[in-house]
């Protein structure tokens, strides 16, 4: 695919990814993104890319190289066939368990979403999660092997994985390097959002709510972590309630949304080719085949 044609393909997918219908349990705010993608650190080659619409629970650069959910499917079920048939062909099993469409609609939110009405009923669960665990059948298959036969298995699973590299990514070492920078630039992005002045005060006002009403936490994330169980008990469902309601009464969810688009379009802004990059070489062979 011409990088020309890879530009037009992330616009394209840039304005599905942010016109998607509300994901599972999200709770959305009007944001506008902007992003150039033929910009680079120190400017852009044209004008950017500006898009106002609704934006979704994952996050401004997890939308964009997840596309809308589908494409990222794709790629794990290529993935999953090039595997078994690989390894079926070495006398093996291969018993992960295929990624399906509800998957990609219920991935843990990275932004915070919670409703008082979902927190009476779950806590701090994910309804869409909520129940008895799924049963591990890879784990269970190669404990079922013998230790010369995990051992083979293992290498056999080796050569595969670095098969299904070589068919399923046009160049997964690059993949994997582009991967690799774009996460220091988001690891650094998160920091710096962690740590803005913007996002104290947005705390502070939720902090000094929870505590009128007898709690002491300094951020949503703190509450969760001291009161989530496995299985869900009262004191998570009240610190949940409690939470929600503060929330809800400071417009909490919406501000938090608001201040982490400013990080993330200053990101984008400064790493629009890298973006680009990691998006062509996660994609490509999907356009091309």
């Amino acid at each position: 695919m011409e990088r020309q044609d890879l530009v037009v393909e992330l616009r394209e997918l840039v304005h599905s990814v942010l016109a998607l219908p509300t994901r599972v349990l999200a709770v959305v705010a009007a944001s506008t993104l902007v992003l150039s993608a033929c910009g680079n650190e120190g400017g852009a080659d044209g004008p950017p890319v500006q898009v106002k619409t609704t934006y979704p629970d994952l996050g401004l650069l997890d939308s964009i190289l997840e596309g809308d959910g589908m494409q990222h499917l794709a790629l794990e079920q290529r993935i999953f066939d090039t595997m078994q048939e690989c390894l079926a062909g070495k006398g093996y099993e291969y018993p992960a368990r295929r990624a399906t469409e509800a998957d990609a609609l219920m991935e843990r939110p990275v932004l915070p979403t919670l409703s008082v009405e979902r927190a009476a009923e779950f806590g701090y669960h994910n309804p869409t999660r909520f129940g008895s665990p799924a049963v591990d059948t890879y784990a269970a298959y190669v404990e079922s092997l013998t230790d010369a036969e995990r051992t083979a298995y293992y290498a056999a699973e080796a050569a595969c994985f670095e098969h299904s590299n070589d068919l399923n990514f046009a160049d997964y070492d690059r993949y994997v390097d582009l991967q690799e920078q774009v996460q220091k630039a988001r690891s650094e992005m998160l920091s710096r959002f962690e740590a803005s002045e913007q996002l104290a005060d947005l705390n502070a006002s939720w902090s000094a709510c929870m505590s009128k009403a007898g709690y002491n936490y300094a951020e949503p994330s703190e509450a969760s972590d001291a009161t989530f169980e496995e299985v869900l008990a009262q004191r998570e469902i009240d610190t949940a309630k409690q939470d929600a309601s503060c929330r809800v009464g400071l417009n909490y969810d919406a501000e938090y949304r608001t201040i982490r688009v400013s990080f993330e379009q200053e990101l984008l802004d400064k790493n629009s080719n890298l973006v680009l990059a990691l998006y062509e070489a996660k994609y490509a062979q999907q356009y091309d085949s």
